[in-house]
């Protein structure tokens, strides 16, 4: 791995600890997601019910047997330790099949002033907001992001 990607890689470590996946089911959510598993798939490879695997995505209260665990880390190709973490899941490369609504002005920013975004930094922003989809930001609050990123990046290169 080159000296720019290590730094990249760092990075996107450092900002998805400040998307935390807070629960269980969140973490399992995000790694069905990643791996563009919909529920009926993971329910299939884990011998779990769709019901059960929804209860646990879904309800921060439960508390599923160490043998359903073991189905989901199976299933998701993870370990049980990765399921009960208490940090954020290891931060995966997600590019969604249709951008973002925000991606378009974002592109048309840069095409105005002449510049190519950083493809990485952009796919930093797609796992972003993956991470925590409810976040609700515009392609301003998405470009501050970017520069920021960008900034951080140019500086530690200038060390």
């Amino acid at each position: 791995m080159n000296e720019d990607a290590r730094k990249k890689l760092l990075l996107l470590n450092f900002f998805s600890i400040m998307f935390l996946v807070k629960s269980l089911g969140d973490r399992i959510k995000n790694l069905r997601a990643e791996k563009n598993m919909t529920l009926a798939v993971l329910a299939e490879r884990s011998q779990l019910s769709k019901g059960l695997l929804s209860k646990i995505e879904n309800d921060p209260e439960v508390n599923p047997s160490l043998e359903t665990l073991n189905s989901l880390a199976t299933a998701l190709d993870v370990t049980i330790s990765d399921l009960l973490e208490s940090e954020c899941v290891q931060a995966t490369r997600f590019i969604p099949e249709t951008p973002p609504t925000w991606s378009k002005d974002l592109f048309e920013h840069f095409k105005r002033i002449g510049q190519a975004p950083d493809k990485d930094l952009v796919d930093l922003l797609y796992a972003m907001q993956h991470r925590k989809a409810s976040l609700n930001m515009n392609v301003q609050n998405w470009l501050s992001i970017y520069n920021l990123l960008d900034m951080t990046i140019s500086n530690n290169d200038r060390k």
